[in-house]
């Protein structure tokens, strides 16, 4: 089995956490979603150009670029999913 750097995969951050509040670090994109009460009051996100640039010049870019997008979809299908079961 191939073995892969730590980050592999992990462009973005871990969203399936609902961690709200908390600043969500990926390699090289971050996100924070501020909640007060029942309500999303602020989304944030940023990205961090010298990770990206360190990313994009890996020679597992491309798969681990896929990898990521795949497991950000995967999460936003499953909260659809949740939303949709949920009515």
């Amino acid at each position: 089995m191939q073995t892969h750097l730590e980050c592999y995969g992990g462009i973005f951050p871990d969203l399936s956490t609902g961690r709200f509040n908390t600043l969500l670090k990926g390699k090289a994109f971050n996100v924070i979603v501020n909640r007060s009460g029942f309500g999303i009051t602020d989304r944030t996100s940023a990205v961090n150009l010298e990770a990206w640039t360190q990313c994009t010049a890996c020679p597992e870019y491309a798969n681990c670029y896929q990898l990521s997008l795949a497991k950000l979809h995967l999460h936003a299908v499953t909260q659809e999913y949740g939303m949709a079961r949920a009515v």
